[in-house]
């Protein structure tokens, strides 16, 4: 399969789901039903894309950072305790951006949090926990060098 088959695949199928999703979003309580159709042109070009808009995020929930791509406990990580099993897989992803903080950890984070060798907690209202700040911006930008 060639490149340009697999992101024509991979576009049919999100406009497919997008089809779907609003068909079945319609039901006898909801007052306000919409129909959608989708033309698919097998003849049309795929357009040229920059391939920096297959970035991602990482967000302080779950275990994405503390426990994901930074573990200093971990055997699987490195003298700066990020994760080198997530740190290959991601660079066979070969992702071109990514944000930090991401998603709702943004709204309650300052980067002077986390930088230097003193770090500060501080209390994350989006989440409810509190954030010991060990994965800061020094650590994101090293982490970067190493992605």
């Amino acid at each position: 399969m060639k490149k340009n088959d697999l992101f024509f695949d991979t576009v049919t199928l999100m406009w497919l789901g997008m089809v779907i999703l609003i068909s079945c979003s319609c039901s006898k309580n909801n007052a306000t039903c919409y129909e959608a159709t989708v033309e698919i042109n097998l003849d049309s070009a795929i357009a040229a894309y920059n391939p920096m808009i297959f970035g991602g995020f990482i967000e302080h929930f779950g275990n994405q950072v503390y426990g994901g791509i930074f573990d200093p406990e971990s055997p699987l990580s490195d003298s700066n305790g990020f994760r080198t099993d997530v740190i290959e897989a991601l660079k066979e992803l070969k992702i071109s951006v990514v944000r930090w903080p991401g998603g709702c950890f943004a709204s309650g984070y300052h980067w002077k949090d986390g930088v230097g060798k003193v770090r500060h907690t501080v209390d994350d209202p989006a989440w409810g926990v509190t954030e010991p700040n060990t994965f800061g911006t020094d650590e994101f930008i090293k982490w970067c060098r190493a992605v």
